[in-house]
């Protein structure tokens, strides 16, 4: 009885660990840790009725393996949705175009990138966007993704792709601000005649591949699927700066792609 108490909480300790570490929802996690430390120790309970008596390290390893592949198939079964979703049917409104955390929300002076990095207190925003049209200011809202959430990124706003760019790059952690501009991303210029957006699709650490599904020069639909990041990471939204332009966000909201609203104009 002992040794099954033992499994269970070495099974559910590194699982939270995890959890911690790449910030996923904390009840959920929880939740999931106590479900395959159960499950842990049931299988060895089962074991040991079977008439086998594996000593303890062998007891942990088919633990961490079973408990290991049931959180595999778990969090590729929640990254991989991709529901259906319909916009608000408002004017003037810039929908989030992932699912997640907003981070920050920055004001975009002088077309400077609004963050103090890499050793000097201003850089040009072309270094992070690609382009030059945020000259007479705007808006930069990050929105963080994690393994849970649906990583299918969508048109903010109704327009066409005026440019599409891929920028090569590393793949660090973006806890440093620096991975801002050193990771590789995509960017979406997307112009929506009233406004002009920018999509930055930004690698993590943990991604290998950012997916687009439309080309330049194509008209897109608010709302629209228009990419993809494999496996979390970074969204962040350039606003252009116009008339009566209101953030409806605040670092700390839950935003969902397609569904929640950013800001008006």
């Amino acid at each position: 009885m002992m040794t099954i108490i033992v499994v269970f909480f070495l099974v559910t300790a590194p699982l939270m660990g995890l959890s911690l570490k790449w910030e996923l929802n904390r009840k959920m996690a929880f939740s999931w840790a106590v479900c395959m430390g159960l499950l842990a120790a049931v299988t060895l309970a089962l074991i040991k009725n079977a008439g086998n008596d594996f000593n303890l390290l062998l007891q942990l390893l088919i633990a961490w393996i079973e408990a290991g592949i049931f959180s595999i198939i778990a969090v590729l079964i929640v990254f991989f949705r991709n529901p259906e979703r319909t916009p608000p049917a408002q004017e003037g409104i810039i929908v989030s175009p992932a699912d997640g955390i907003v981070k920050y929300v920055k004001e975009i002076r002088n077309n400077e990138f609004p963050f103090a990095i890499k050793n000097r207190t201003a850089i040009p925003l072309k270094e992070f966007s690609g382009n030059d049209i945020f000259n007479d200011g705007g808006i930069q809202i990050g929105i963080g993704m994690t393994l849970l959430d649906v990583h299918v990124n969508r048109s903010p706003i109704p327009g066409k792709i005026t440019q599409l760019r891929r920028i090569p790059g590393t793949f660090a952690s973006l806890k440093k601000l620096s991975s801002l501009l050193e990771n590789e991303r995509v960017i979406a210029s997307i112009d929506g005649h009233a406004i002009k957006i920018g999509v930055v699709l930004i690698a993590s650490r943990l991604v290998r591949r950012i997916c687009t599904y439309l080309d330049e020069g194509q008209s897109v639909e608010i709302g629209q699927r228009i990419g993809m990041i494999r496996f979390g990471s970074q969204v962040d939204v350039l606003i252009q700066k116009s008339n009566a332009l209101n953030i409806t966000v605040e670092p700390g909201d839950k935003v969902k792609a397609g569904l929640s609203i950013l800001a008006t104009f």
